[in-house]
């Protein structure tokens, strides 16, 4: 009774799937027939007649990808690459691709993509690429079928996808296992997405692609990374995680120590880089940690482990006082060093000032690029030293940024970083071969005393010349009124009543 019911189950599970495939093939396709008179086709061959195709079919208002690939890409396609884009239709649903045995690379953004079928690849047997970024793709919908292979003697097939972008999707949580069926993944995008935090089941369905080299979780709302997150990856050399809310760089960024070269931790609420918080990156070459709003110190000794620095860019920082470079002296590959637009008054680097040029250590030999503008620099004897080391230890432009300026002392205010010299900022000390003492504090400059001398002659003039013009101006005006009474005659005024009785009285007389 039982296998009679069973059987009955299978049955109707059978029916209702070939039920939905016929259904589905006669609305969820686009027809192939004139394929390259609504999108475009493109062939090209190179030097070693290695032929690859693309399809265009982005914004063609298709409601549904192709059925097929067209006539034009030929029968056989094997040994081939085609590169196909859907980008920009109303694509709700994605369903299997059609076969081929080219090396596929698939794009399908802005396609409001919403839900996705089961084995989309799986006709696809050199899948490397896909892109499905600014859909509606959740976690749920990212199911453990989705990527699964053919099926051979046992299990499923892996399917040879490198390069995997959903980012600017919906995606909050990810199933345990959503990639088990492509653990040859190289490049993960994730970004601009609603995780909030790695909770078991995303952290064991990342754990899958543990040969992966770039991963990317930029701008989602994570406050914190799990202490173990990294252990199972080996491989990664590309981070991104800015745009989230981590206030400290987490401790399970050591576990990456020995593979990561690019790491990016800019637009994040992180107040102190401390000496411990990039220990061991022995390999790390580029560091971006830009935009931070509160970002305020960058300790001495942050550098000293990450001697193969090529790039460190850490701009737009607006309360950054305090930047390590000292330290970044151990980085003899440094190429680019970019410092604009932070609230940084001081560069404390010892270059061995009392020793001729010629015998000091030479530092930052491959530096081509420096970004200092913006920022409140204060042209000491000191700073001068600094940024004559800079410049003489290395064939490059001085600063690469003509806006660099001096804001303190006064005498130096406004002068370019590029024309300051030891000359003008140690004058003092060049002249009487001592330090000489700081000069008594000023007030402001219009209560200086040439400044109120100059403002009561000027205050006194002005009284004058208002006194002597009033003065005139009366003057006139009296003599305009007494010129006017020699070209006029008195004009006498009789009032009617008067003039009325006299004329009353002359008539009773009569």
């Amino acid at each position: 009774m039982d296998n009679f019911l069973k059987l009955i189950i299978l049955t109707l599970m059978v029916i209702f799937a070939n039920k939905n495939f016929s259904n589905g093939n006669k609305v969820r396709y686009e027809s192939v027939e004139k394929a390259c008179e609504k999108c475009s086709c493109i062939g090209t061959k190179d030097r070693t007649n290695f032929r690859r195709y693309i399809l265009d079919c982005s914004m063609t208002k298709l409601n549904y990808i192709l059925a097929g690939w067209p006539a034009e890409f030929g029968d056989n396609q094997t040994g081939t690459e085609i590169i196909a884009s859907f980008s920009g239709n109303p694509i709700r649903e994605l369903p299997q691709l059609p076969e081929t045995d080219a090396v596929v690379s698939f794009s399908c953004r802005h396609c409001n993509i919403t839900e996705i079928g089961s084995a989309v690849f799986v006709d696809v047997v050199n899948i490397k690429r896909v892109d499905l970024s600014w859909n509606g793709i959740t976690g749920d919908e990212l199911r453990v079928d989705v990527f699964r292979g053919r099926f051979s003697s046992r299990e499923y097939d892996p399917i040879p996808l490198e390069e995997l972008d959903l980012s600017h999707n919906l995606i909050l949580t990810l199933e345990r296992r959503a990639f088990e069926h492509i653990p040859h993944l190289k490049i993960l995008n994730l970004a601009y997405n609603k995780f909030d935090l790695i909770d078991p089941t995303t952290m064991a369905a990342l754990s899958t692609v543990s040969e992966l080299t770039q991963l990317d979780l930029s701008y989602n709302h994570l406050k914190t990374l799990p202490g173990t997150f990294f252990h199972p990856f080996n491989h990664i050399h590309k981070l991104h995680i800015e745009g989230n809310l981590l206030e400290t760089i987490p401790d399970c960024f050591n576990q990456l120590a020995n593979s990561l070269k690019s790491l990016h931790i800019s637009v994040n609420p992180i107040k102190i880089i401390s000496a411990d918080s990039l220990l061991g990156f022995k390999n790390l070459k580029f560091l971006n940690m830009s935009h931070m709003p509160v970002l305020k110190t960058v300790s001495s000794g942050t550098f000293a482990h990450l001697k193969s620095l090529e790039v460190v860019i850490c701009k737009d920082n607006p309360q950054l006082e305090t930047f390590d470079v000292e330290s970044l002296k151990l980085a003899t590959d440094l190429k680019q060093l970019d410092l604009s637009n932070c609230n940084l008054s001081r560069l404390n680097v010892d270059f061995e000032f009392e020793m001729p040029i010629e015998n000091q250590t030479k530092y930052w030999q491959n530096l081509h690029k420096v970004r200092l503008s913006e920022n409140p620099w204060e042209c000491n004897c000191f700073m001068a030293h600094t940024l004559e080391g800079m410049v003489l230890y290395n064939n490059a432009t001085k600063y690469s940024n003509f806006k660099a300026r001096c804001a303190t002392p006064y005498e130096l205010a406004g002068t370019l970083l590029d024309d300051l010299t030891v000359e003008k900022a140690c004058q003092p000390l060049s002249t009487n071969m001592q330090a000489v003492p700081d000069p008594p504090l000023e007030g402001h400059p219009f209560l200086r005393p040439k400044a109120i001398v100059l403002t009561i002659i000027a205050s006194v003039v002005i009284i004058g010349i208002g006194f002597v013009v009033g003065f005139a101006i009366v003057m006139i005006r009296r003599k305009l009124s007494q010129s006017s009474t020699l070209f006029t005659t008195p004009i006498r005024y009789t009032t009617v009543r008067n003039s009325t009785m006299s004329t009353m009285s002359s008539a009773t007389v009569e």
